[in-house]
């Protein structure tokens, strides 16, 4: 997955296209879309990191796991057990995160498919 791809998939998350994203934004018409094939400018990638709540290097595909903000907090915040969740070695609560995650992402785009 490229950058514009990663881009576009938080976009359709939000339930937004890239062109609302970008006015969103205040970016240049047409400028995310033209990272298909040019390199994106710095301060472009910062401001859709921001805003996305995920690192720049997640952006540009050198980290897989892009949330820096409260989602980082997720097993914090997602297990009533949360002394059991912790006494899982990390191999098991990474495997436990990793599952939990894509469904996420799952359940995300039926959502985002029946608002069309």
């Amino acid at each position: 997955m490229n950058t514009f791809q990663r881009i576009q998939k938080l976009a359709n998350n939000k339930g937004m296209s890239i062109a609302e994203l970008e006015r969103k934004l205040n970016l240049s018409n047409g400028s995310i879309s033209r990272w298909k094939k040019a390199a994106p400018s710095s301060k472009g990638l910062t401001t859709i990191a921001d805003y996305f709540d995920v690192s720049v290097d997640y952006l540009l595909g050198r980290k897989t796991d892009g949330y820096t903000g409260e989602l980082s907090k997720m097993p914090t915040l997602m297990f009533k057990d949360q002394q059991s969740f912790n006494e899982l070695s990390k191999d098991e609560q990474d495997h436990l995160l990793k599952i939990l995650t894509e469904q996420g992402d799952f359940m995300i785009e039926q959502f985002n498919k029946n608002k069309h």
